[in-house]
């Protein structure tokens, strides 16, 4: 009799244990850094474009990527409707670009100074790097 109480016991700690879990879901998307920094990654990407005329993205590779980012977040379990209201939040772009912006201020970029976001754009290109690998030179 008494494991049959432990074998029940077990069943209901096991079962009561995963709720939570299951109830929670994932963090809000302002919290998930995953998200987060590809976001950012973006908006960098996006920020450099905009401001040097010498530059351009890769329009395939980007839009793949941005798919991607949509993809991970559905993934992780998050609404397509929920994705789509947090990507358009004019709120939240604008504080994710408080990221680039100073992403982009640590590599030398001078609002207002076109070819300081140029040079920071091919200093990405040169080595390489994600965010080099997006732009192209025209």
């Amino acid at each position: 009799m008494s494991d049959i109480k432990t074998f029940f016991a077990a069943g209901v700690l096991a079962a009561v244990m995963a709720v939570p879990a299951a109830a929670t879901g994932p963090v809000p998307l302002t919290e998930n850094d995953a998200i987060n920094n590809r976001l950012i990654t973006a908006g960098v990407v996006r920020r450099i474009h905009k401001r040097c005329p010498d530059l351009t993205y890769k329009r395939v590779r980007s839009f793949m990527y941005l798919r991607s980012i949509h993809n991970l977040a559905q993934e992780q379990g998050y609404g397509a409707d929920e994705i789509e209201a947090y990507i358009d939040d004019k709120d939240q772009e604008a504080h994710l670009y408080t990221f680039v912006d100073a992403w982009l201020t640590q590599r030398g970029a001078v609002e207002g100074n076109a070819e300081s976001y140029c040079a920071v754009g091919r200093a990405e290109i040169s080595a390489g790097s994600q965010i080099g690998n997006f732009l192209r030179t025209d």
